[in-house]
Formats: structure tokens, sequence, C-alpha cells
């Protein structure tokens, strides 16, 4: 199978994985929307009215809403893909026993669609900035190399994620409570300059932390990614990829064994 034909199988399990998430449903694809505004309005309740948390840049219930929505932008992308990936093989069986099917495109495609409905937060995002700074700034055309590399890092743990929970079950549990512990620690519902300067370079070396706050830097303080840091990410998020990719290529006859 050529390369065209394998984006065409791409995209045709990426739209129906976000498809078949809403079907059935009376409001369809709307809830892609809703979903984010609620849990926006339910963080931004608890973390500026109960524990009364600001951003130091804005300030306000609106300033942390912000602040939050643009980190939950990649968070969103990020969460869904790896929660798909973890049953991929799995809920494809009946094709993982096809010699001939190019399985790898499975991961590559639930990653695909957590992306999707990360563009909805961002479709959410860009008319509240018109609103409350009168512009967007400039260096969101830097977006697009971040998301690229946002897209390999996060391919490369789907395909990892992916092996794991095929071929031990108990995976699906330590993947769902890592899921977890790794929300906390990225900087996502707190700024990143809240952390203690002896635990920011521990934080670095988190790529979703390294996402999250480029993300912040180009869409509300309209600098550039950190290039030398994005550029020590990319290496070795690249030789990850490549690794990955590896794994689940070896693990093929393991798969159709297992299901």
């Amino acid at each position: 199978m050529n390369l065209k034909d394998r984006c065409i199988l791409v995209w045709s399990f990426t739209r129906r994985q976000i498809l078949e998430r809403y079907s059935g449903s009376a409001l369809g694809l709307v809830w892609a929307f809703v979903n984010p505004l609620v849990g926006l309005a339910l963080w931004t309740f608890l973390f500026t009215t109960v524990i009364r948390l600001r951003h130091g840049g804005m300030g306000g219930a609106a300033g942390y809403a912000i602040m939050l929505w643009v980190g939950m932008i990649p968070w969103i992308a990020f969460s869904e893909a790896i929660g798909a990936a973890m049953g991929c093989i799995r809920n494809h069986a009946n094709l993982i026993k096809r010699t001939l099917f190019p399985i790898e495109v499975l991961p590559v495609a639930a990653v695909l669609a957590g992306f999707v409905h990360s563009l909805f937060a961002l479709v959410i995002l860009l008319p509240i900035l018109l609103f409350v700074f009168h512009s967007v700034p400039w260096t969101i055309v830097y977006l697009p190399i971040v998301i690229l590399y946002q897209l390999a890092f996060t391919i490369a743990v789907a395909y990892l994620v992916s092996v794991a929970t095929t071929l031990v079950r108990d995976a699906v549990q330590i993947v769902t409570n890592l899921l977890t512990t790794l929300m906390y620690l990225t900087p996502i519902i707190y700024p990143h300059e809240a952390i203690p300067e002896p635990y920011r370079t521990v934080m670095l070396a988190n790529p979703i932390a390294v996402i999250v706050i480029s993300y912040r830097r180009m869409l509300l303080e309209g600098l550039p990614p950190s290039w030398k840091l994005l550029g020590a990410h990319t290496l070795v998020v690249l030789v990850l990829l490549w690794l990955a990719r590896r794994t689940f290529q070896s693990q093929r006859s393991s798969f159709a064994e297992i299901i």
C-alpha cells in the first residue's frame, strides 16, 4: 500500500471515530463545543472562587479562564488521543488478522481524532481573544510548527500505549492513572511560573509542559516558542517516534494471537 492509500485510510478511520463518538445523540458534533466549555466553567469557578487562584499576568476570573483554556487545548488533544489509542487494536480485531492491513494507521487515526476535538476548542478561543484583547497575537503563525512537534510526540506515545494495553490488560488502568497524574504535574490549571524554581528544570523535561508553555507564549504573550527548548525536545521525540513505531510493528504477530 502506497503513501497516498495510507493517508486515505488514516482519514477514513479518523472521520469514522469522530462520527461514531456522537452518533445517535441529538446534538451530534455540538457536544464537541459544549463539553470543553462545561469543563472550562467548572475549573474557572473552582480556582477563582473556591481556591482563589490568580494568573499573574491577567488576574481575575476572565484572565484565569483564558490562561486555563489555552493550556487545555493541547491537553485535550493528547488525552483524547491516548484514551483512544488504548483500545484501537482490540476494537479492530477483525482487521488485525488480515495480513495485508497496515495496522500502524490505527494509532495515527486515534491521534488525529483527538486533535480534531482540540481544534474545536481553538475555534472557541480565538473569538474570545478578539473580544478581550481586540486582537490575536501575530505569533499564532508559529502554531503549526508546535503542532507538528505535538503530533510526533503524541503518535509516539500512542504507538507505545496501544502495544502495552493490548499485551497487558492491566496497562489500561496504569495508563489512565498516569494520565491523571500527568495532568496535575503539567502547568495546565496553573501557570508554570507558580512552580518553585528548583523544580522547573524537572518540569521542562515533560514534553506536554513544553507544548503548553509554547501555546501560552504564542497565544497570550505574543512571543515565539523557546526554539532552543523545542529543538532539543524535537530530537528526542523523533528518536522516540522511530523506536515506538519499530516496537509496534514488531508486535504485530503477538496482536493477532492475543485478540
